[in-house]
Parts: structure tokens; C-alpha cells; sequence
């Protein structure tokens, strides 16, 4: 769908839900590992990309931003999957 905010394939597999975003690299990036591609988007490169693979990849980059600050990964993602299984029981 061209005209969707951000490109997304929804799936379900082993009736675990999944959701594929898509954005699009720009071509310098060309024959690089995916997380190289990653780990190097900086500002100068973003710019190049469209506005739709730019939202795509954001939520990407402030999940590591907000990862990087976080003081202890263990306790962090337990609280995040007490509050999934609480939201989703009431």
C-alpha cells in the first residue's frame, strides 16, 4: 500500500503475532549486513531516506536509545512483559 504511514506485513506464527516493518536503505549501503546498515544510520544518511522508511526505522532507533539508558536489561524487559500480561487482562 503506497499510501500507508508505515509499510508493515502482519503475521501470525505458532499463534505468535509478528510485525514485519519495510523500509528502504539508500543505495550506498548496497551488499551490507543488515546489522551494519543499522548500527551505522546516522543523521547524514536518514536524510536520504523517504518519510516512510524514515518512521519505519525511528521506532527501531528509540528502542535502542531508550535500551542504552536503561541500567539493568533483566529487570527492564521483566516489568515490560509484567505490564504486557497485566494490559492484557483487563
Amino acid at each position: 500500500m503506497s499510501d500507508a504511514l508505515i509499510p508493515i506485513l502482519k503475521t501470525k506464527i505458532d499463534d505468535i503475532q509478528v510485525d514485519i516493518l519495510y523500509a528502504c536503505i539508500p543505495t550506498d549501503f548496497a551488499g551490507r549486513t543488515a546489522a551494519s546498515v543499522i548500527a551505522s544510520l546516522d543523521e547524514l544518511t536518514v536524510l536520504k531516506m523517504d518519510e516512510q522508511s524514515l518512521q519505519s526505522i525511528n521506532g527501531y532507533r528509540d528502542s535502542q536509545t531508550l535500551l542504552s539508558v536503561v541500567p539493568n536489561l533483566y529487570n527492564f524487559r521483566t516489568l515490560l512483559r509484567v505490564v504486557k500480561l497485566w494490559a492484557g487482562r483487563t
